[in-house]
C-alpha cells in the first residue's frame, strides 16, 4: 500500500494494527516504500502511526538516503525541515545522501541536500 500511496489502504491497516514495520526481501519497511515513490502523504500517515522515526535499509541507507537515491524531492525537503536524520550519515557502501543523490542523476535532489548543509 505504501509503495502505491494507497493511504487509505495504509489507514485501514493501521485501524487494524497490520505490523507497519514487517520487511520485504529487501529489508523494506513500509516508510522505505512510501519513500522511495515519493508518496509524502504515506510517509506522513506512517510517521504519524509510530513508525520508527529512522530505520536502516538491509543495505544500511537510512530514510534521507532512500529519498535522495529515488529523486523523491517532496520526501527529502520533509525530511530535512521536519525530521532528524543524520545528513552525513554513510551507508555500508560508504555513500551518503548527497553521494547517492549524485550518483542516480537527481540534481534536485542533490540541490536540496546542499542547500540543507550537506558536504560535498
Amino acid at each position: 500500500a505504501a509503495l502505491a500511496g494507497a493511504d487509505d489502504v495504509i489507514k485501514v491497516g493501521i485501524e487494524r494494527d497490520v505490523d507497519l514495520v514487517a520487511e520485504d526481501k529487501l529489508g523494506n519497511i513500509a516508510t522505505h516504500c512510501a519513500l522511495s515513490k515519493d508518496h509524502i502523504s504515506s510517509f506522513k500517515i506512517l510517521r504519524k502511526a509510530g513508525m520508527p522515526s529512522s530505520a536502516l535499509q538491509a543495505d544500511g541507507r537510512n530514510y534521507t538516503q532512500v529519498a535522495a537515491k529515488n529523486g523523491s524531492i517532496k520526501c527529502l525537503h520533509s525530511l530535512l525541515t521536519d525530521e532528524s536524520e543524520d545528513i552525513e550519515f554513510s551507508d555500508a557502501d560508504g555513500n551518503t545522501a548527497l553521494h547517492l543523490a549524485a550518483l542516480n542523476s537527481h540534481a534536485v535532489s542533490y540541490n536540496c541536500l546542499y542547500r540543507h548543509g550537506a558536504s560535498i
